[in-house]
């Protein structure tokens, strides 16, 4: 991973002694910005809960999975990129109460989007999902609090409108411009 700092210092892991990102491992104090290499597979479950200061993030092509509350209560993050098509998993409260965040761009490989996983994203107004089948676990506290657009592939559309959870946002869904 990089980090970098308000100050502009910048911190750097490395791959040879982990795969997945945790709260340990990574100083959070001040943090604004990350970038998780391609090394890592997995953000670990809160692993940068509550960093208030945190406002960009992107996550490598090689992550698969986005842990429960990895970002929850991180208030300033606007920007999450996702590189690549890497992505299967976003679980439970991963990007809970990030009340900065406006717009996200899930991959076409996600399997899995956890219950809670956008709550209260106050200003989350659009999400795409570029997946063609509709991802599992989506239900009314997904995208609870939010008034967000969904674009999925325009082949999709009604799929999602009629899948398990997902019908509970059938009035948002769209087709992908």
């Amino acid at each position: 991973y990089t980090a970098t700092y308000v100050n502009g210092n910048i911190a750097t892991g490395t791959c040879a002694e982990w795969t997945g990102i945790s709260h340990s491992e990574i100083n959070l104090d001040n943090l604004v910005d990350v970038v998780v290499g391609e090394c890592c597979t997995v953000i670990n479950g809160g692993a940068f809960e509550n960093c208030e200061t945190l406002s960009s993030v992107t996550v490598g092509s090689n992550v698969y999975r986005i842990a429960f509350d990895a970002f929850n209560g991180c208030t300033s993050l606007t920007s999450c990129t996702i590189l690549g098509n890497g992505l299967e998993e976003i679980q439970s409260g991963a990007f809970e109460n990030c009340v900065s965040l406006i717009s996200i761009d899930i991959p076409s490989s996600i399997k899995e989007i956890g219950i809670s996983a956008f709550y209260d994203c106050t200003s989350l107004n659009s999400i795409t999902v570029r997946a063609t089948l509709p991802p599992k676990n989506v239900n009314k506290y997904t995208f609870f609090n939010t008034n967000c657009q969904i674009y999925v592939p325009s082949g999709s559309v009604s799929s999602y409108k009629r899948a398990e959870g997902w019908s509970e946002y059938a009035e948002r869904i769209q087709a992908i411009q």
